[in-house]
């Protein structure tokens, strides 16, 4: 396209940490899916959202490799703001193809790794489940880059 950047391919890049994002869901705190009664909880890395806390901290301008998986009976649609993801890496098979995405589906029961340049923006951004429902029930975290 006329005017648009090629994107960089990051998979030469130094990778400066490397971090495991696990997306869950269940019921009256039982996150091994099963859905039987009482309230849903979804959650990233057994937490539901705390606009209080900070769950994730990256160095500003580095690069890093993040394992998304998902251990629910749903999939789940990931979005980052401000930092596309390129995807490296899908249930366990290498990506050729240099794919740049702001929401990555993580299908029910599967992984991906995703690669991210986190630059062009220092201070705190979300990252959550793009399904509203499983956002609002506490699938969502903060990150700041310093």
């Amino acid at each position: 396209m006329a005017g648009q950047a090629i994107p960089r391919n990051l998979r030469t890049a130094s990778v400066a940490a490397e971090r495991e994002l696990i997306f869950a869901m269940g019921m009256d705190g039982n996150m091994d899916g099963d859905m039987g009664g009482g309230m849903m909880s979804a959650t990233i890395n057994g937490l539901v959202f705390d606009a209080t806390r900070v769950d994730t901290t990256v160095q500003f301008d580095s690069v890093e490799d993040w394992l998304l998986t998902n251990t629910s009976p749903l999939d789940h649609p990931m979005h980052l703001h401000v930092w596309p993801m390129q995807i490296i890496e899908q249930s366990g098979q290498p990506v050729d193809t240099i794919m740049w995405q702001d929401v990555v589906n993580i299908p029910a029961r599967s992984s991906m790794r995703v690669r991210i340049a986190c630059d062009d923006f220092s201070g705190r951004i979300e990252y959550h489940c793009h399904i509203l429902d499983h956002e609002d029930s506490g699938m969502m975290g903060s990150i700041t880059a310093n």
